[in-house]
Formats: C-alpha cells, structure tokens, sequence
C-alpha cells in the first residue's frame, strides 16, 4: 500500500508589525489643531446665537403670558389703550407697579430711582453698527430711570425695561437684554424690544419688516427666523 502523506506548511517566519512614526503622529496633531482652531469658534458662535434666540423666544413668551394675565384682571381685554393709562401725574406709575406683578422677577429697580448704584446693568448700550445708542435702551449711562419706566431681571438672567412713554400715548415698549451685564450690549444681537400699542403686543418689527434697515425692529425677524442674521 501506497504511504501518502501530506503536510501543509505555513511559514509564520515573516511576520511583521506596522506602527506610525513620531513624525506621523505629530503631522496628524497638528491637522486636529488646525481643524479645531477653524471649526470651533463658529461652534462656539452658533451655539451662543442659538441660547440668543431661545431667550428672545422666552422673553416674548413670557410678557405675552404677563399681558395676557394683566388684561383679564383689569378688565382691558383688547385695549392696550384702556390697560395703559395715565393715572396721575407721574407718568403711568401705577400701570407699571401693577404689571410688573405678572413677572417672577430676582431684582427689581422701582420707578423713580437712581440707577448709578445698580451693579447689575449694563454701563451702556449699543446700536448694531456699534455706535452708542439714543437714550432708550439699556444701561445705567442709556436711560434715567423715571416714573414711566422700570428694570427688573429674572432668574434666566434676562434683563427687562419696560418704558412707558409721557402723558397722552397710549402705548409701551418692553427691551429685553438677553445676557444681562455681559456684551456686546447691542441692538439685534442682545437687546432686543418689544411693543405694546392699539394693535396689541408684539415683537418689534412684526408690523413692518423694516429689520435691519431699521435697527430697532429686529425681534420679529429673529423669532420668526430662529436666527440672527442680517
């Protein structure tokens, strides 16, 4: 009988192991560092829009909900001009002290104070383009505080402004900074505002679409839009 044999022979000998170099590696740290440097400053910048807008979006929620409760209790129901009345002769004081209420407000500035001593606002604020803003805003060098308007700031850290103009206008704004003391301070960017008229309550620019041609009516466009972007 035929011995057959077969044998099946691997050769193991030529094993080899691959590894980077140190030279490699530090090429590819260097790409990360470089990709990195360019990608997460407009992370960063979008991330801070985005938390921007949610609180414009808030801010708008919450005076809504504030005016809303104000006109049922008062009777106003759909007419701004009867909710904001002149009372005496300090502007709308009254109408301020009431509607302020609505807001579960940290810090509070009543009318009439001195706004030299408030560590928490802003020293002074800014139109978009940068420039300072006319004396309506926000901050402590921006607006003296009187009987027709009053700051207060939640716990979110939003500042609010509400201003009443004088004797025989019928009609309020709401400016809201959304960071409170931190920058920019700018209109469109942090500071926005809303209205309060015969038409009702709403962001500023919503009857126009005039943003940014006009500065002060940029709310609108970036709740509608959910970005800001001029």
């Amino acid at each position: 009988m035929m011995d057959i044999r077969i044998s099946i022979g691997v050769n193991m000998s030529d094993k080899t192991k691959s590894a980077f170099t140190l030279a490699e590696v530090l090429i590819t740290l260097v790409i990360i560092g470089v990709v990195a440097a360019m990608t997460i400053p407009t992370l960063i910048a979008r991330y801070e829009e985005q938390a921007t807008v949610a609180k414009v979006q808030k801010a708008y929620s919450t005076i809504a909900q504030a005016w809303k409760r104000y006109q049922m209790d008062y009777g106003c129901v759909g007419s701004a001009e009867l909710c904001i009345q002149d009372t005496d002769s300090n502007y709308n004081s009254d109408f301020l002290d009431r509607f302020i209420k609505y807001f579960n407000y940290v810090q509070k500035i009543p009318p009439n104070t001195s706004l030299s001593n408030i560590d928490w606002l802003p020293e002074r604020a800014y139109c978009m383009d940068g420039t300072l803003s006319p004396n309506h805003w926000m901050g402590v060098h921006n607006f003296g505080n009187s009987y027709a308007t009053s700051y207060f700031t939640l716990a979110d850290g939003v500042i609010y402004h509400i201003q009443i103009p004088d004797n025989g206008r019928k009609s309020g704004f709401v400016f809201i900074d959304t960071n409170g003391k931190k920058g920019p301070n700018r209109i469109g960017y942090d500071l926005f505002d809303f209205v309060v008229n015969s038409k009702g309550l709403y962001p500023r620019g919503c009857d126009s679409n005039a943003c940014p041609s006009d500065k002060d009516a940029c709310a609108c466009k970036v709740i509608r839009e959910g970005e800001i972007k001029y």
